[in-house]
């Protein structure tokens, strides 16, 4: 008689728009500080260039004010620790995020004061989040190109309805990824 075990599953999250309203926090701050009218729907693409409104200098201050400092009053998004802290039950929870490593410190001071429970906090560029591909099991991620990635390596993708993943293009993988609410 042979007992066997099972590991749990690894599942890596995101945490920028995937567990926190990082982009309406963004937004917000460009509307504020420039004057501008930017609202969540006018994100069709992923990324602030993209929208072609804001000019890339103030884009750059935006985000060098969010790690320094909006980082901290960054809302959770309703729910997520909740289904993170379930999920972390059974599974293991790392957190993968794109923030600069500098931001390590409040971002675990954001995500305890939160109650978000994890087993790993991971700092990697956005482009190179799929070296993960072989470690998990499954991903939650907003970004197209980062779900699409880890669904090329059959790991399945979970991500947010967001105007800028709401219709992505056909792809073979399609069936790895579900769209969540």
């Amino acid at each position: 008689w042979k007992s066997i075990t099972m590991e749990p599953y690894t599942i890596a999250v995101d945490i920028d728009s995937t567990i926190c309203d990082t982009t309406n926090h963004v937004i917000d701050h460009l509307n504020r500080t420039y004057g501008y009218t930017i609202s969540m729907s006018a994100m069709s693409r992923y990324g602030f260039e993209e929208l072609g409104v804001a000019h890339p200098d103030e884009i750059d201050a935006t985000f060098e004010w969010f790690w320094s400092n909006g980082l901290n009053s960054v809302p959770a998004l309703p729910g997520g620790a909740e289904a993170i802290n379930d999920l972390a039950v059974s599974c293991r929870i790392w957190l993968v995020t794109s923030r600069p490593e500098r931001c390590e410190a409040p971002t675990i001071r954001w995500l305890h004061e939160n109650g978000f429970r994890y087993d790993r906090l991971l700092f990697l560029p956005a482009d190179e989040k799929v070296v993960l591909a072989p470690e998990v099991d499954i991903v939650v991620d907003d970004r197209p190109d980062t779900v699409e990635a880890f669904a090329r390596r059959e790991v399945p993708a979970f991500t947010l309805r967001y105007p800028w993943n709401n219709a992505p293009e056909p792809s073979p993988h399609s069936h790895l990824v579900m769209r969540c609410n």
